[in-house]
């Protein structure tokens, strides 16, 4: 079973994600005969490079057809191990908490939650008129930067 927070397969390239770290006209980086599972192509008429929406929706259509059950809207609480090499999962929902034993747990959560920027020093300095610092997370059009220097760190 995967636990997911959003209301559908696809994590932050689902069609509505829980949160919005793919900005807009983002592409993959990797060409999609790399991402691919060798159980499923993707689509041949599309790009080499696909959009968000695109891979949102090849992990939708490789969860459908190889019938991974998911629960979601849920949200793991904790994970514990047992005496018999098996884990206890508690979990919430809208509608309650709930504990499941499983065989082996696979933790991949997500890390797009909190935004971190450090303090650079000098920065209170540097940040004078028309400077600013943004993260990537608040990033989602290039129109805002047109014409001005802009410096990216990571």
């Amino acid at each position: 079973n995967v636990f997911e927070t959003g209301a559908s397969f696809g994590g932050v390239w689902a069609e509505r994600p829980t949160n919005n770290v793919v900005y807009k006209n983002l592409r993959t980086n990797l060409p999609k005969q790399v991402m691919q599972s060798p159980d499923l192509d993707f689509p041949s008429s599309l790009p080499s490079y696909v959009d968000g929406r695109a891979l949102g929706a090849y992990i939708s259509t490789y969860a459908e057809k190889f019938g991974v059950e998911a629960t979601f809207g849920a949200r793991v609480l904790e994970v514990t191990p047992l005496a018999d090499d098996r884990w206890q999962v508690k979990y919430e929902t809208q509608q309650g908490c709930v504990e499941d034993d499983y065989d082996a747990v696979v933790v991949c959560n997500g890390h797009y939650e909190a935004p971190y920027i450090p303090e650079i020093p000098g920065q209170d300095e540097w940040l004078n008129g028309d400077r600013s610092i943004i993260h990537s997370l608040h990033y989602n059009v290039p129109e805002p930067y047109e014409g001005k220097s802009v410096l990216i760190v990571g």
